[in-house]
């Protein structure tokens, strides 16, 4: 038996750790994570508690975690650190370049996880381990092949639902995530999906069965009330057979309300008719991204027109089902046109909730090659995406109208929920962005959320202070 720590940046459960708790804790080991804050952690390495640290690793999380991984290193030096998460998938040359990291998981991790606590078990090499990629004794980097996908996710044990119940803000912790899918055909340009395929060499979707999922859900409910429960999968209505048989089920068997993501080019009647009549649909999510069909097309690599979009939003509107739609601005080739024209089309489609984003262009996507090639950022631009604070509320592209796009998008929420605001809003985008500016977006998002969980106003405080500590 080992003793392993998981790290994390955010306050959010996170799907991919807990998927690997229960995988190490169904063979005996012992898991623990800390979230944020790691100075609990020290003191734990200091009196020898653990035998293997992991991060889990977005970029956005990457100065956190070198930053807290020096300090474990001064501590315990012998203490072998690991990594895993999108960002050591698609970037292996990270452990490479930061020495403080032993090795790092390319791609799942559900068995690499497991040889891993086995050899470290049994004090013996885990260079040979497939999915790692390794520093050796001698600062030489091993880097084993992939191994592949698994397909019967039914086969793998349920997300340990126990491992942050030492935190009071997670017993508390108004959504409950679910994930019953990996893989995603599509090849958005703004997403990593399209790499994740290319390094297996399939884009393969694969699902849960249906009673596996039930099954799943009612394990939770004999710990704790499911106040929403959110699948987090990146889109839920590619096999339509599938998805009539799944709501069918929910509708005899449950009584939670959930949330899901839908592409909106693939939206199909009798799945919506399925889904409406289980009574349980807190809400459709689905991607808008921009209103300029040419640049959600061509730049974004996302072939959904805008009537597509509308008569998607008409069908769930028909049916009573409140939408959620995600939007983003400050993409390669944006203006204050192709920005206004983002919120003409979310207020066409009358959402009751919104995700509005600035434009991330992160590292190996092809979006962010198109925007370095265009002189819209350059490499240091990219190295800032690494401080949280300036990724969630500030903008690295070189566009010429930048300044009004960015107060376009603090404005964002007001402008589409309530329309007549844009004639007064609209008269002062082109002011220089200011605090102000970025305090009325916190809190339009601070209400919508409220809205979104039906939490109390302590509640929505708490929230608030977790979000705000983690940069």
């Amino acid at each position: 038996m080992i003793r392993v720590a998981f790290c994390q940046h955010f306050f959010y459960e996170n799907l991919g750790i807990m998927m690997l708790s229960a995988q190490l804790k169904l063979r005996g080991h012992q898991v623990e994570v800390f979230v944020n804050d790691l100075r609990s952690l020290y003191k734990a390495i200091e009196l020898d508690k653990f035998d293997l640290i992991c991060f889990s690793i977005m970029t956005s999380d990457v100065s956190w975690a070198l930053s807290n991984a020096k300090k474990i290193k001064n501590i315990n030096n012998s203490i072998p650190i690991a990594a895993g998460g999108p960002h050591t998938t698609f970037f292996p040359e990270f452990i490479e370049l930061n020495r403080e990291f032993d090795i790092i998981c390319v791609g799942e991790g559900d068995q690499a996880i497991v040889e891993l606590a086995e050899s470290l078990d049994h004090q013996t090499a885990y260079t040979h381990i497939n999915n790692l990629t390794v520093r050796d004794q001698d600062n030489s980097i091993i880097k084993n092949p992939l191994n592949p996908l698994i397909q019967d996710l039914d086969s793998l044990p349920f997300a340990d639902r126990e491992l942050y119940i030492k935190y009071m803000y997670y017993r508390k912790l108004p959504i409950t995530s679910m994930v019953v899918s990996r893989g995603c055909p599509y090849k958005c340009s703004f997403c990593f999906n399209h790499q994740y395929n290319e390094l297996y060499g399939t884009s393969r979707f694969r699902l849960r069965s249906p009673e596996n999922i039930i099954e799943e859900i009612k394990a939770i409910q004999k710990h704790k009330d499911i106040n929403l429960l959110l699948f987090v999968d990146s889109t839920f209505n590619l096999n339509a057979k599938w998805c009539e048989e799944f709501f069918k089920k929910y509708k005899e068997e449950l009584n939670v309300k959930f949330s899901l993501n839908f592409t909106a080019g693939a939206m199909n009647e009798k799945i919506l008719d399925a889904l409406c009549d289980t009574g349980n649909c807190h809400t459709v999510r689905f991607g808008v991204e921009v209103g300029n069909e040419k640049h959600r097309m061509e730049v974004l690599g996302k072939p959904v027109s805008n009537s597509k979009i509308l008569r998607a939003a008409t069908l769930l509107r028909e049916r009573d089902i409140p939408i959620y739609i995600f939007i983003m601005f400050g993409v390669p080739f944006e203006t204050e046109q192709t920005a206004i024209e983002t919120i003409k089309l979310a207020q066409l489609i009358k959402p009751s909730f919104i995700n509005s984003a600035l434009f991330s262009p992160y590292r190996g996507l092809d979006v962010t090659k198109l925007a370095l090639e265009n002189n819209f950022i350059t490499e240091n631009d990219i190295k800032k995406l690494d401080n949280p604070q300036f990724s969630r509320m500030d903008s690295v592209m070189h566009l010429k109208d930048i300044n009004a796009i960015r107060n376009i998008f603090y404005f964002s929420l007001a402008m589409i929920h309530f329309p007549f605001t844009e004639r007064f809003l609209m008269k002062i985008i082109h002011m220089k962005c200011n605090r102000l500016f970025k305090c009325f977006l916190l809190l339009s998002h601070f209400f919508q959320t409220r809205g979104f969980v039906k939490i109390g106003w302590l509640r929505s405080i708490v929230e608030g202070f977790h979000h705000r500590s983690e940069v």
